[in-house]
């Protein structure tokens, strides 16, 4: 899943290059980002999706279960450096995750040192400004 800034939105919108490019929307067609997708699934507010290529049609109801899944909590890097992904190289250090997950959440063994909230405000917070 990606987000995209749409500029004459002023918003995020989430669009999955790997679901043939779907994109997510409130009911009167306002663009949806993962933030917002997660929230509409936890309050029972409605999603359409929207297939961005002729071959994602059929993969649309698909698309609302696949997505359900993959909002249920999501990870972060407490800050941004190179090698956090590349897991073969482990002599760098790669800092911390934060988790976002439903309260009473407990269903993943968690590395040490990894944060874990059920505050969306917080994980959603804008980054702070690094004074140098």
């Amino acid at each position: 899943m990606n987000e995209e800034w749409l500029p004459e939105l002023g918003k995020w919108a989430m669009i999955d290059t790997d679901m043939d490019g779907n994109y997510a929307s409130d009911l009167d067609g306002t663009p949806l980002s993962l933030r917002e997708i997660r929230e509409h699934y936890i309050s029972g507010e409605k999603i359409q999706y929207h297939p961005r290529f002729k071959k994602a049609t059929t993969k649309v109801n698909e698309h609302y279960s696949y997505m359900a899944k993959n909002t249920y909590w999501f990870d972060c890097w407490e800050n941004l450096s190179y090698f956090q992904e590349d897991w073969p190289n482990r002599q760098h250090e790669i800092g911390r995750k934060i988790y976002l997950v439903p309260s009473g959440f407990k269903g993943y063994e968690i590395q040490e040192g990894t944060i874990v909230t059920t505050d969306a405000e917080a994980f959603w917070a804008a980054p702070v400004k690094a004074v140098l």
